[in-house]
Order: C-alpha cells, then sequence, then structure tokens
C-alpha cells in the first residue's frame, strides 16, 4: 500500500470538458515524519528515566547492588533492548571484566556472573579504551564484537550489541552493554548519547558507593577509639587512686591535665568534622536532585573536565604560598573571574586557592566560560572539601590511637595473678611516657633520643614507667619547662654478658 497526495483539476477545451490529476508518492515523506515523532518521544522518555535514577534514593545512597540493578532493568526497557548488563574491570586481575549486574527483559530474570578475559578479545579491549561507545549494529561480523561471536554473541541469540565504558578519577572501571536479539538494529545517534549518559551515571553511582563506605569505615573507627578512650580514661582513675598514696601526687595533676588537653584536641577535630560529614552525606539526595537538570545540559567532556578538576583538587597539597604571594595570586584569580561575570568572585577565588588549585581557570578553561555552571563547579569543590575533611578525621583518629596506646601501657595494674617480669622494649617504654608528656614537652623543650640498641630485658614495665616518670617530670620541673631533655641508652659488654647501661635525662638550660 502506498500513500499518495492527488490533485485535479477540470479543463475545458472546445466542446470537451476533462479532467488534469496528479498523483505524488508520499510515503516516505509520512516515515520521516513518524521517525522523527518517535525520536522525541524516546529522547523525553529517557531524560525521564534518567531523571528518576538521578533521584533514587538507592542510587544518591551509594547502594552498589540495588543502584547498578535498577540501572540496567531502566536501560533495557527504556531502549527496548533484550539484555542489559554492567560489567566491571577485576581490582586484583585488571585483565578481565566481571558481569557484576545484569538484566534479560523477556524472562525477567537476572543474568549469572561471567568473567571476559580481555587478552583474548584485543579488538574488543582496543576499541572500549579509545572510543566513547562501540555501535555494533551487527555484532557477529563487526571487526570490533566478532572475536568473540562464537563463544558469547551467537550461543545468546545476540544480533547488535550498543557499549560505553565508564571511567573513574581518569581510569577505565568497566562497561555498560546493551544487547538486541533478532533482526540488526541501526543505532541513533540519540541511543548512543543515551547509553554514554548511562555509563556516566554507573561511574556517579560508584562514586556514591564509595563515600558510603568511607562514612561507615569512619563511624566504625569512631565508635572503637572512643571505646578505647573511656577504657582509658577508665584505668587512668584506677591509675589515680594508686598515685593518691605515692610522693607524686603533684606530677598526677598534671599527667592528667596533660593527657585531657590531648585526647580533647583529636577529639574535638573528629567531632567538628565529622558533623560537616554528616550534613553534608545527608544532603546528597536534594542536591543530586537539583543538580540533575545542571548535568543534563552539559557535554560529556565538561562532565570529564570537572572529574579532572576534582582529582586534581584532592591530589592536590595545601597552599604554601607566603601571604604576599597568596594574595597576589587572590587578586589575580578574583579579577579573571569578575571580567567572565562571577558574582561570588572572591569566595569562589578563595575556595581554588584553599585546595591547591591556583591555575584551575588555565588548566580547565571551559569550566569556568559562563557562570551559569557555577553550581556543578560548586558541586567539585565541595566533593574535594569533603575528602579533605575525611583526611583531617584520620589524622586525628591516629593521633588519638598513639594517646591510647600510651595510656593503655601507662595505666595498666598488675595484679597478684598476672604480676611478673616480663621482656620489655627500654625505649618503647620511655617513649610511653614522653606521649603522656608530650603536651608540657611541645610549648618549649627539645628532646633528644640517642637509642642505638633498643635492648629488650626482663622486667616489670609498669614500675619501669613510673621510674621514667618521676624522672622526666622531676627533670622538666628543674628546668621550668624550658630546655633540653637528651635521653640515651648504651650498652656496655662485660665479662659475663651485657650491662645495659642508661644515661637518663641530661637537661640544659636555654
Amino acid at each position: 500500500m502506498v500513500d499518495t497526495l492527488l490533485s485535479a483539476k477540470h479543463l475545458n477545451i472546445g466542446d470537451n470538458r476533462i479532467t488534469v490529476a496528479i498523483a505524488r508518492d508520499i510515503t516516505q515523506k509520512k516515515v520521516a515524519i513518524r521517525e522523527r515523532e518517535e525520536q522525541s518521544r524516546r529522547i523525553t522518555l529517557h531524560a525521564q528515566a534518567l531523571m528518576e535514577m538521578a533521584t533514587d534514593p538507592e542510587f544518591v545512597s551509594g547502594n552498589l547492588e540495588s543502584g547498578a540493578k535498577k540501572i540496567v532493568i531502566m536501560a533495557s526497557e527504556v531502549t527496548d533492548c533484550d539484555r542489559a548488563s554492567i560489567w566491571i574491570f577485576n581490582k586484583d586481575d585488571p585483565n578481565t571484566l566481571t558481569l557484576v549486574v545484569g538484566w534479560d527483559r523477556k524472562t525477567q530474570t537476572n543474568l549469572e556472573k561471567m568473567n571476559m578475559t580481555l587478552s583474548s578479545y584485543p579488538k574488543y579491549f582496543q576499541a572500549i579504551r579509545k572510543d566513547r561507545f562501540v555501535d555494533a549494529s551487527d555484532a557477529i561480523h563487526d571487526p570490533r564484537t566478532s572475536e568473540f561471536a562464537d563463544v558469547y554473541s551467537r550461543p545468546l541469540g545476540i544480533s547488535s550489541l550498543l557499549d560505553a565504558p565508564f571511567f573513574l578519577r581518569g581510569k577505565i572501571r568497566g562497561v555498560v552493554c546493551l544487547e538486541h536479539g533478532g533482526e540488526l538494529r541501526r543505532w541513533r545517534g540519540y541511543e548512543k548519547q543515551f547509553v554514554v549518559t548511562i555509563a556516566e551515571q554507573v561511574t556517579q553511582l560508584l562514586l556514591n558507593a564509595e563515600r558510603k563506605e568511607a562514612k561507615e569505615e569512619l563511624e566504625k573507627a569512631v565508635k572503637v577509639r572512643t571505646s578505647e578512650l573511656a577504657e582509658a580514661l577508665e584505668n587512668l582513675q584506677k591509675t589515680q587512686e594508686q598515685l593518691i598514696h605515692s610522693e607524686k601526687m603533684a606530677a598526677l595533676g598534671q599527667l592528667v591535665a596533660g593527657i585531657a588537653h590531648e585526647i580533647n584536641n583529636p577529639l574535638g577535630a573528629i567531632s567538628a568534622l565529622s558533623g560537616e560529614l554528616r550534613a553534608y552525606l545527608n544532603s546528597s539526595a536534594e542536591r543530586m536532585e537539583k543538580l540533575g537538570h545542571d548535568f543534563s545540559t552539559v557535554s560529556t567532556e565538561f562532565v570529564h573536565n570537572l572529574s579532572e578538576l576534582i582529582r586534581k583538587g584532592i591530589e592536590s597539597k595545601e597552599s604554601i604560598l607566603s601571604r604576599e604571594n597568596k594574595k597576589a595570586a587572590l587578586n589575580s584569580i578574583k579579577a579573571k573571574l569578575k571580567d567572565l561575570g562571577y558574582e561570588n568572585a572572591h569566595d569562589l577565588a578563595d575556595r581554588l586557592l584553599d585546595y591547591g588549585l591556583p591555575s584551575a581557570l588555565e588548566e580547565f578553561p571551559s569550566l569556568f566560560l559562563d557562570p551559569k555552571y557555577y553550581p556543578l563547579i560548586k558541586f567539585a569543590l565541595e566533593e574535594i572539601h569533603t575528602y579533605k575533611n575525611i583526611l583531617s578525621i584520620r589524622l586525628a583518629v591516629d593521633r588519638t590511637s598513639k594517646i591510647v596506646y600510651a595510656l593503655k601501657s601507662y595505666a595498666h595494674i598488675d595484679t597478684e595473678e598476672n604480676r611478673g617480669k616480663v621482656l620489655t622494649d627500654l625505649a618503647e617504654n620511655i617513649e610511653t611516657v614522653l606521649t603522656i608528656y608530650h603536651n608540657k614537652i611541645k610549648g618549649g623543650v627539645d628532646v633528644e633520643l640517642d637509642f642505638p640498641v633498643r635492648p629488650m630485658v626482663e622486667a616489670y614495665p609498669d614500675d619501669l614507667v613510673q621510674v621514667w616518670t618521676n624522672l622526666i617530670y622531676n627533670s622538666l620541673q628543674a628546668m621550668r619547662f624550658k630546655g633540653k631533655i637528651r635521653i640515651s641508652i648504651q650498652d656496655q659488654k662485660k665479662r659475663f654478658g651485657f650491662l645495659f647501661k642508661i644515661m637518663v635525662l641530661e637537661f640544659l638550660r636555654k
């Protein structure tokens, strides 16, 4: 059946009346109109699906398993494909791709996990590393995908493939794969763009999962350290009861004050930074919903550059510019941003300097060309700030761990059942006391340690700690907490073995 447009006209020629008619075949025109309408419908459907996924609670929270499953189900439905899957490179074997989640739309079942060794398929591996997508309309004969036709495509009845790699911090992490069975399928331009966007969503899901894991590890570490501190403080109270009956009650007051100060510093940092981090992560869903439209309006290259800006900020060290140079750099960046039309030029310039990105405008000019992209730049800077907060918390936790270890060593209480000589590291025994007195020492005392040997001797470690405590504190008082303490351990060979001669606490007035 042919669609035809018919036009006719009556003419009088002499005594005769005739009709002239013209017929035009409009089949192709109608097909083109239907294709445009279908394309418009599909693009709208793609946009709606991407927006729903970007604001999905499982996706935003970083639940990798359920988030990935929702992505493949959505992708297969929206693109009308038989199968959709996500493959990730094995961390221990980067030559192996593993199918981590997949969906068969016809049978409504999950795909079984399987591996693909890329050394067996070099052309496909080269294609996903070089190209933004692999559009194989004829998966059996396309040079990029024909290598696994006999072991994968033919057995599964796959005729056409559309794959897109996804990246994390500049490195390829895996592939999103759409598979079609039956007649060969010519992939449309909007379908290729859609699978690329799906790959970028997988990258975002991986980032969300990393943040979730970091948050859980942080909360676990804080819980463990809090428990250890409570135990250490309980032991300290027991130590106080022992010291009440000793001649060093005055030293106890100094000891407790110093320890309280040393513990409060890292705990204050952990509390402040974890609160800020928790607030930021709790607002992830709201921020992703607001940014969904902004991300949909920028190119793939823009998103890649934004990722590179985040990576560079994460890897950068704290700025070591002098006050004058920093002021000059700040004014220079601010002037450039004002010329580009940024109303908040000073704040943005200050944050770029703080995060070690003084040359960001030169390295990533496309990101700053239009102030309307500021929400995306702000998102990148917040990601950098969150990562640096996590590093600061880890440093504080490490410092707290060191204090807790010293307290455990110092506050250990011997009982009649377990009291006895044990093999003791003399140097470590002394260092325990120095850690506890760190707050008193750091203000104006230089400590020089000369431990050419670290002897292990049979001793009562708790008694030794008390000895070092008395000697060190007496010396600190004598020098009025200003000067230098030198501690050395020497061994002298004797006829019947070794004599460890310990020269402790030579203090020099400054």
